[in-house]
């Protein structure tokens, strides 16, 4: 079985009855918010002959650390994967996404004799002999993010793997920004808040600062004097705020098309989570790249104090428990190793870095053997944090975080090697 299957999320289905076919169809790799091409791989290899059928497939490559992609990778885990290309950015002009080339026997019993090559440009003169000569064995495959690495890369991520635990499962939340469905009428400038404000300074109750992926930094912000119009779900916006209305009604007939809105057409959707951005969070832009000129500047993850910002859709954010000693981590050496193996590459350098890769990072839980380098990341992360308001020097502590870092996870000076290399990429 050999193809090009098409990638279509499906949350594009939403609505439509062929939605419910998939999901009807008991397909042991669905995931609502999967993609049609990981049902073609499992379809696929139900065509062919069990014990000698060979599937050879060239997709999209995200289900290889994906959340969506869990269910796929056991499927693939518990067949038998001979041959794993990742092709990454570059290889094909026209391509849009990053693909990989999957060769894969229908044996139910995987032999965890998987070669495994990172492709490079030269490769394609030849192939056969970059399989041959540079790829690497990948066993113990499971339902994890899978690595195409060295054998000291692998022995890292187990051993990473075995001292943290997933984020998803410490007590935080993560939740996107708002989305408004027509920034133009729900995103405003200084000027439109200072005529609002100056109309009604009641309006200010529902005029909340915003911040986008554009305006975040590593530890802190720049803020663009835009602000949201908080018109929550029901909100009676004509009676309660009418000078808010009357701007409003300036966008009321692309505003009524929209998908995203509430009980009216000037109410913001329903969501569950708006209290979650008066609070204490983390927060960081969907994507993040890597600047090649002079400082990286990665990765960039930001803080903000309770009754601060909201954020637009472009943005994650994190609410929760122990989020300074979070933030030294992620942000630090250790957290550009994170980004490269739990996230989705970006074409030109950087990285997705959607909740389905972020949640899965594997952070050590606080308790009585790491109380005391936590406490003192904190205490660094905050004066970080602080100095970063003033513009003032952070280098430092940065690296005093990284060197407390690394004594969190226990690493060798091999290993740290292997981090650091990867912040030189």
């Amino acid at each position: 079985m050999i193809g090009n299957p098409p990638y279509v999320q499906l949350q594009k289905f939403k609505g439509n009855p062929i939605q419910e076919v998939y999901k009807n169809a008991k397909y042991q790799v669905y995931d609502a918010n999967g993609d049609l091409y990981c049902l073609f791989y499992e379809r696929g290899l139900t065509l062919t002959r069990e014990k000698s059928g060979l599937l050879c497939y060239i997709t999209s490559n995200k289900w290889m650390r994906a959340g969506y992609g869990t269910k796929l990778r056991q499927y693939f885990a518990d067949h038998d994967p001979k041959i794993l290309i990742d092709c990454g950015p570059g290889i094909f002009a026209s391509a849009t996404i990053d693909t990989n080339i999957l060769l894969i026997a229908n044996y139910q019993k995987s032999t965890n004799n998987l070669k495994a090559l990172n492709l490079e440009k030269a490769d394609l003169a030849d192939l056969n002999t970059a399989v041959v000569t540079r790829a690497t064995s990948i066993s113990e495959l499971s339902s994890g993010a899978w690595l195409i690495g060295s054998l000291a890369e692998q022995d890292l991520k187990k051993k990473i793997e075995s001292i943290g635990k997933p984020l998803k499962d410490l007590a935080v939340n993560i939740y996107r920004g708002v989305l408004t469905g027509l920034n133009e009428a729900f995103i405003i400038d200084q000027t439109t808040y200072d005529k609002l404000v100056s109309q009604d300074p009641k309006n200010i109750e529902v005029l909340k600062p915003i911040l986008r992926g554009r305006d975040i930094d590593r530890y802190g912000y720049k803020f663009s004097y835009k602000y949201l119009l908080q018109t929550n779900f029901n909100l009676d916006i004509p009676k309660l705020y009418p000078s808010i209305y009357k701007h409003l009604q300036k966008h009321m007939s692309k505003a009524k098309k929209r998908e995203d809105q509430g009980a009216n057409w000037y109410n913001l959707r329903a969501c569950a989570y708006y209290d979650e951005f008066e609070k204490e969070k983390i927060i960081w832009g969907e994507t993040m790249r890597i600047h090649r000129s002079g400082d990286p500047h990665f990765p960039r993850f930001s803080y903000t104090e309770k009754n601060s910002y909201y954020t637009d859709k472009t943005v994650f954010i994190m609410t929760g428990s122990n989020l300074l000693y979070l933030l030294g981590i992620v942000n630090s050496k250790f957290g550009w190793y994170l980004a490269a193996n739990y996230a989705d590459k970006l074409d030109k350098g950087g990285y997705m870095m959607q909740k389905s890769y972020v949640e899965n990072y594997p952070i050590p839980i606080v308790n009585d053997s790491t109380i005391s380098l936590s406490n003192k990341i904190v205490e660094l992360t905050s004066q970080i944090v602080t100095r970063k308001k003033n513009n003032l020097n952070i280098d430092s502590l940065e690296d005093e975080i990284n060197q407390l870092v690394y004594r969190l996870y226990a690493l060798t000076p091999e290993e740290i090697g292997i981090i650091e290399n990867e912040a030189r990429q």
